[in-house]
């Protein structure tokens, strides 16, 4: 039997119930243990002040911290718990139903599910914005925008940061502007039409949402950030910045504990990004440029093997990490043992790939297999062609670049396919 407070002392309880909510919210992105330590509190003050809303919304919190320490099955009853009594309390705590579909959206974000979040996160957004919760509204926006980001609905989700970063400028919210300007810029690089102009712009709103993430201590966008920035390096063939944005991105791992899978992906990013530099500083191109930074080849493998083993580790508990993380490796066997060694490791990241919706990091794949095979080998036509199929199904006109000449244009991948 819970024990409730004294009437007199309701009130008290309530501001300390929302104080400790908006802290746990705070929490979330931040400091797992303070998190656990709010939701855990949390639940059992809103029991003993009754206090149904607030209850809602931190069993679906609590319900997150169990996600977080791999318990799915428990992570699936708080947040149906927590989706039933919000429901039924809809007309007292109408934001609490719109913060709970919110979580529950993030949760299938976990389970490298986003398709099934799209319409949580729709019916949060519209309460949030008729309840007035502006903060809960933001965050809805962005979460949407990372969902459609994952199923590389690239415009859409642009579309989804750059309303979040309008409505954040209004607000002053310096965590929000941060997300839109890493994210809507990023989107606008993967489907826009490559370009030196188009680079620098990217990269310039880049380097904002990095300066706004350090201006609000968001280490999580400032990881993310980062990341794109390593993409953009490699695609580029910069070998110097690639080798750089890896050690930043390895020292900001260090310091951003929560493992949210959205963004514990930059230990692909990472990974793939110092392979990129140790390759380019063994073949003598830019020889200059990993050197720059003091680094050997054999630092930068030693970096990349680390980040990969991370990444895979996260992959039992997080599925999206798995076919990324299973590239890397392949990439690290094939620079350390060769084609052949590692062919049967980008066969198992496309079997991976195959099976998720992820379509920028399934063309990926592809093309990076291809690079194992020699000129004569059909397979490599036949990898490039369906590299670019994904490819020019998403608009993904950055990658598309990246692919030999042949396959760039639909009617050249049309003809190289039959050659």
């Amino acid at each position: 039997t819970v024990r409730r407070w004294p009437r007199s002392e309701i009130r008290r309880g309530v501001s300390l119930l929302r104080a400790l909510r908006v802290l746990t919210k705070t929490y979330f992105f931040v400091d797992l243990e303070r998190f656990a330590w709010g939701g855990a509190y949390g639940i059992n003050l809103a029991e003993r002040v009754g206090e149904p809303g607030e209850l809602a919304q931190l069993q679906a919190a609590y319900g997150m911290i169990m996600n977080g320490l791999g318990n799915r099955r428990a992570a699936a009853r708080y947040l149906d718990a927590a989706r039933k009594l919000a429901s039924e309390n809809r007309s007292r705590h109408p934001l609490g139903e719109g913060l709970v579909l919110q979580l529950n959206g993030t949760l299938h974000m976990f389970w490298d599910d986003p398709e099934a979040g799209l319409a949580d996160l729709d019916e949060s957004i519209r309460i949030c914005r008729s309840a007035g919760g502006m903060w809960e509204l933001l965050t809805s926006l962005g979460t949407q925008g990372q969902l459609l980001f994952l199923l590389s609905r690239f415009e859409e989700s642009a579309e989804k940061y750059t309303e979040c970063g309008e409505l954040a400028r209004e607000l002053n919210s310096t965590v929000h502007m941060g997300w839109k300007h890493c994210k809507a810029s990023f989107c606008r690089y993967l489907i826009g039409e490559p370009a030196p102009e188009l680079r620098a712009t990217v990269r310039e709103e880049l380097f904002q949402a990095i300066a706004l993430s350090i201006q609000a201590e968001d280490l999580m966008n400032h990881l993310i950030a980062t990341a794109h920035l390593a993409v953009i390096a490699r695609h580029e063939g910069d070998a110097a910045e690639a080798a750089r944005l890896a050690v930043e991105i390895l020292e900001i791992n260090r310091r951003y504990k929560v493992n949210v899978p959205h963004v514990k992906i930059s230990l692909v990013a990472e990974s793939y990004t110092t392979l990129f530099a140790a390759d380019t500083l063994e073949s003598g191109q830019n020889r200059d440029g990993a050197g720059s930074i003091g680094l050997s080849r054999g630092e930068l493998l030693k970096i990349a093997a680390t980040a990969i083993y991370k990444a895979r580790a996260l992959g039992k508990t997080f599925p999206y990490l798995r076919g990324p993380a299973e590239r890397a490796r392949a990439r690290y066997i094939q620079l350390t043992k060769g084609d052949d060694a590692a062919w049967p490791f980008f066969e198992r990241a496309m079997q991976l790939l195959d099976q998720t919706p992820h379509l920028w990091e399934r063309g990926q794949a592809y093309a990076a297999a291809a690079d194992t095979l020699s000129e004569q080998d059909p397979r490599r036509s036949q990898l490039l062609t369906r590299a670019a199929e994904i490819f020019r199904s998403a608009n993904i006109q950055a990658e598309l670049a990246q692919l030999p000449a042949a396959y760039r244009s639909q009617q050249a991948t049309v003809v190289a396919a039959t050659e």
